[in-house]
Order: C-alpha cells, then structure tokens, then sequence
C-alpha cells in the first residue's frame, strides 16, 4: 500500500477513535465487489479507491461522504448522461452546489490517478483537486477538521502538504 493510503487509513482510525458518532461506512450493509464496478464503469479503478471501497464501502466523515459501494456505479452512470461529462471520469464526492469531485482514469500521476473538479455550468470544468483518491480524502477531512476549529496538534504529522482544495473553489 503506498503512503498516501496509510495516512488515509490512519486518519480515519483516529477519526473513529475521537468522533466515532461522526464517522459511517456502508461495510457490512451492501456487498462490494469491485470487479462488477469496473465492469460497469468500463475503466480500471485505481487501487487507493478501490482499498477504501472494500474496506469502507462508501465513507462518510463529519458529514463528507466519499463515494463508493453501494452507490458507485450508479451515481457516475446518470452523470454520464450529460453530453460534457467524460467516461474517464468516476465520482467520488458531491458538493452541494452540484459540482463533483471525479477520479480522472485517463490521466497518471506518480502511478496513481488525480482526483478532478467538475462543474457543469464552467466551460473549461475539470480543474485538479488532489493527486489521488487517499489524498482527496485526507485533504478533505483535514479542511473540516481547521474550519470547525478542532485541535490537530495530535494528527499534525498527516497534515496535507499542498492541499488540493486551495486549487478548486468549492
């Protein structure tokens, strides 16, 4: 497993340690099975989501909701309908304004695939958000954690290096 996964993981340990009425997975309510995800996506998942998704199935984190079993497929599926929306694209995390963060499958970074910001109503929609799944999760957490004024002396040594969110306007 690469760092960036472990980190993921041990962010979300110490979440459920500490918050643990405001940490959810769907694991253990739906069956996950990967296989059948990229069957129906037509794409190759890569691994850091596709470890969060047998392990959590969808996670939801102080109200974040990080998309994976049950609902992927489904949810990517219906924005594929949309003309703008790209097959490469997998949805991992909406924003309540309508906007998505997607997992870019025809781009690489260091093995891995970015993690994009999707706005249908932007000309040119997809800007980078992380450069991967783990790190989406970790930067996304780590941003609720300093906007609800929580102390992360604790956990400062998982503390994203250049958070993807300064590069996306949420």
């Amino acid at each position: 497993m690469n760092d960036d996964y472990s980190k993921m993981i041990e962010l979300v340990s110490y979440m459920q340690k500490n918050f643990g009425d405001k940490v959810h997975s769907t694991i253990g309510r739906c069956e996950v099975n990967i296989d059948n995800m990229e069957l129906e996506l037509g794409l190759k998942l890569p691994q850091s989501y596709k470890n969060m998704v047998n392990k959590f199935g969808t996670l939801i984190v102080m109200g974040d909701e990080f998309l994976g079993a049950p609902y992927n497929p489904k949810v990517t599926l219906l924005h594929r309908e949309e003309d703008t929306f790209s097959d490469s694209l997998v949805v991992v995390y909406r924003v309540g304004d309508g906007s998505l963060f997607c997992i870019d499958t025809s781009i690489e970074i260091d093995g891995d695939n970015p993690v994009v910001f999707w706005d249908f109503g932007m000309e040119n929609n997809e800007r980078l958000g992380s450069k991967n799944f783990a790190t989406f999760v970790i930067e996304t957490i780590w941003k609720e954690l300093l906007e609800d004024g929580y102390d992360v002396s604790e956990i400062q040594h998982l503390k994203p290096a250049n958070p993807g969110w300064q590069n996306a306007v949420v």
